[in-house]
């Protein structure tokens, strides 16, 4: 019996276990990127925290021919990625499809949207970085045509927007594409002798031994006017450094990926500078950013318990806090949704009345911040939760969250207690019965 319970316990771990591996919610701001778990494949959708740089699985990718190139987030907050298909050795045709997969980041499930025969028709057949625009088109580089492309999700048909020896794509707030470019190597070439012009690819081949390096080209980060095909370089690295993927955040900063396995960068465009958002140990081959803004929330303002009762029957304020760089003004009031089912807030701040009630300083920090309140029945919390989440969007249409650590607590009356008073109410109970009974 003692085995039965420990193997049962075994079990219930593992799967807690990995799920807890898989089950990632997504915040605004954070990092995702496709590429290789350890220092060899399978390949996998993985999630960077922005602050911190650890990184968790999401999904692992199941083919073994396959290894993702560029991904992106769509509307639904699902993860597009491009599977291509490993380089086969020379003289082996036909090449295998390259798959677009749909991959929800909760539960990590994958499905295929869209397979396209490689090197058929005006289908591009060498997918390399993919970004999503305002209209839900997929924007996809072709590294072997040198070409960037929009697909339509539904039916599949593409149209060359842009040449250039692109790499990674991604759409900025203003629309225009900001890509990887990275210019054709030059050989060595000999200067003289009787092989003067012709590749130089080993010292001898020149007979004077003069087989000079040419200085390579900068990889260069550019906007591109999907319209026109005008480029503006933005940014040119110094040295021989092939970027590759790139993604931007809400704020403009550029995250950028490399051909090795060198750290992810977060690149200011205004001003140039860089630091390391996450150390690189493994190939990393694709990645894009969660849009939308990190705010700050503060469940039940004023208490340090933050004690929470899923099934209460009272009222449960959360506040969104303003700062020197985020006004609650700019919130849109019939966006707020708190918790797993996404309670709306009992008093309606779409009425500007009220929502102009509704802001105060909760914090006394000098800044008004934005309270609301929320049955608790409706938010889908449960018992055992440990953080709960508000979202809501800017009157411009930019994506918040926010979330605060809770503790919850069981409702009186719904069996907790119960569970400590009913048995000796029916012990007694069954003892009077006795008695009468004598």
């Amino acid at each position: 019996m003692r085995s039965f319970f420990v193997a049962t316990l075994a079990a219930v771990l593992a799967v807690l276990v990995a799920s807890s591996v898989r089950a990632v919610t997504l915040h605004p701001g954070d990092l995702v990127v496709t590429g290789q778990v350890g220092p060899s494949p399978p390949f996998a959708v993985l999630h960077v925290d922005p602050v911190t740089g650890v990184r968790t699985v999401i999904s692992t990718l199941e083919d073994p021919d396959k290894f993702p190139t560029g991904i992106a987030i769509d509307a639904n907050g699902d993860l597009i990625v491009i599977e291509a298909a490993a380089l086969s050795p020379r003289g082996q045709t036909p090449p295998i499809d390259i798959d677009i997969l749909r991959i929800d980041p909760a539960t990590g499930a994958q499905s295929v949207v869209a397979t396209f025969p490689a090197g058929t028709g005006a289908v591009p057949n060498t997918l390399g970085g993919i970004a999503i625009d305002a209209s839900g088109d997929l924007i996809v580089t072709d590294v072997g045509r040198s070409t960037i492309y929009r697909v339509d999700p539904d039916t599949g048909a593409t149209a060359p927007l842009v040449e250039g020896q692109f790499g990674g794509v991604t759409v900025d707030a203003n629309g225009d594409l900001l890509v990887t470019n990275s210019p054709p190597r030059p050989r060595r070439i000999c200067v003289g002798g009787s092989n003067a012009g012709n590749t130089c690819r080993y010292r001898f081949n020149c007979p004077d031994g003069r087989c000079p390096v040419p200085v390579q080209p900068d990889d260069q980060i550019l906007r591109v006017d999907p319209v026109t095909g005008s480029t503006e370089i933005l940014v040119s690295n110094a040295g021989n450094v092939a970027l590759s993927g790139l993604a931007v955040d809400a704020y403009g900063d550029v995250f950028v990926l490399h051909e090795s396995r060198a750290p992810i960068l977060r690149i200011d465009l205004v001003t140039g500078a860089q630091e390391i958002a996450s150390p690189g140990d493994t190939q990393l081959t694709g990645i894009a950013v969660v849009p939308g803004l990190e705010i700050e929330v503060d469940i039940k303002p004023g208490s340090n318990a933050d004690l929470f009762v899923p099934r209460g029957r009272g009222l449960a304020a959360v506040a969104i806090l303003g700062s020197d760089i985020f006004d609650v003004k700019d919130v849109d009031g019939a966006t707020l949704a708190f918790g797993p089912d996404g309670a709306q807030p009992v008093f309606d701040l779409t009425n500007p009345w009220v929502f102009f009630f509704s802001r105060r300083d909760v914090n006394r920090d000098g800044t008004k911040d934005l309270i609301s309140f929320y049955r608790p029945r409706e938010t889908g919390i449960a018992f055992g939760d440990t953080q709960a989440c508000l979202s809501a969007e800017t009157r411009d249409g930019t994506p918040l969250m926010g979330c605060d650590s809770i503790t919850t607590l069981p409702h009186c009356g719904h069996g907790f207690e119960a569970a400590l008073v009913l048995p000796p109410l029916v012990w007694i109970g069954a003892r009077k019965r006795r008695r009468r009974l004598e």
